[in-house]
């Protein structure tokens, strides 16, 4: 099911497929539950729940303003 939900909104972020392993290790009990990672893997962010896109876009923004070079 996961898969096939991917495919039909054509998701092109990773897609963890959980386990109580997982949910333990990453301290969640929601569905879904969105993690924010820095190009280096560094945790930034988590959200519990649906959240609208423009929630992840700020976020993913700031990240971005942050890390860019300075001229």
């Amino acid at each position: 099911k996961v898969r096939k939900f991917v495919e039909t909104y054509q998701i092109k972020y990773p897609v963890l497929l959980g386990s109580s392993a997982i949910l333990t290790q990453f301290r969640s009990d929601k569905v879904p539950t969105t993690y924010l990672l820095s190009q280096k893997g560094a945790y930034v962010r988590k959200w519990n729940g649906p959240q609208p896109a423009h929630i992840f876009i700020r976020e993913i923004e700031k990240l971005i303003d942050i890390n860019e070079p300075r001229p």
